[in-house]
């Protein structure tokens, strides 16, 4: 039994990494819709039914927000996917227009899944501490693309032998409801609390927990939904980015 299930966890990284790989690759318009490439569709091992979604992607690096919706930050060098989870913005803005914009990281593993169960995020996401199980979240994309949330892939390319890299974070829009009191970062060494993580947002409100009842996944459907994939390629390790020049003062352990 343990071994078909590290023989599982290792061919949902491999169709993770294929799909972050597809992803980058992408050629598309900056207006307009696109389906699936095959690569992709191969990628997430799509099943032949009609059981099955299979996503559509709005190549849309910027949204519109009005006076009384969340504030639109625009993120320097990531690259949005959107996911049409709505028939129209109209549609879309009626049922989340008003819920908190929040980032969930990824190992990778479970990107897949998410892609392909309706675009909500799922059970298997949940962290648990005792009986307690929780969902995390972040209204910074910087802080929770720090290795210690996110999976860094390194990808050498064929045409010009080049290494690159690519991070991967799910956008959300979260019911403000469902969110409890916002907490401070953990990532940072005791000695540099004071750097600041994000300009946009203090480090004492940078960690989101949405508790949830494992008898009722219901809850996560109706209080998160997955509407956009924020992807970042680097020619250089993210570790040396100007603007994360803040990982130096926390324990990235592997990355």
């Amino acid at each position: 039994m343990e071994l078909e299930l590290v023989e599982k966890h290792i061919e949902h990284q491999v169709q993770a990494t294929e799909l972050v790989n597809a992803l980058t690759q992408l050629s598309v318009c900056s207006i307009g819709e696109f389906q699936l490439n095959m690569k992709i569709k191969k990628a997430l091992h799509q099943a032949k039914t009609s059981k099955h979604i299979v996503p559509i992607l709005i190549d849309n690096t910027k949204e519109t927000t009005v006076e009384y919706r969340p504030l639109i930050i625009h993120l320097e060098g990531w690259k949005r996917f959107g996911i049409k989870v709505a028939d129209n913005g109209t549609a879309f803005n009626a049922k989340w227009g008003s819920w908190h914009i929040a980032y969930h990281g990824t190992k990778g593993q479970h990107v897949p899944f998410i892609l392909t169960s309706g675009l909500c995020v799922a059970i298997q996401q949940y962290s648990t501490s005792k009986n307690n199980q929780t969902i995390f979240l972040s209204p910074s994309i910087e802080y929770m693309a720090h290795p210690q949330h996110t999976r860094i892939w390194r990808h050498i390319q064929k045409d010009d032998g080049k290494c690159r890299y690519y991070q991967l974070v799910f956008q959300c829009r979260v019911n403000p409801e469902a969110v409890g009191d916002p907490k401070s970062e953990t990532l940072l060494q005791e000695t540099y609390k004071i750097t600041r993580v994000d300009k946009d947002f203090c480090n004492e409100e940078l960690e989101w927990f949405i508790k949830a009842n494992a008898a009722a996944k219901e809850f996560i459907h109706d209080n998160i939904i997955c509407y956009g994939l924020m992807i970042r390629v680097t020619d250089c390790h993210p570790y040396d980015l100007p603007i994360l020049s803040w990982w130096k003062n926390t324990d990235c352990g592997e990355y």
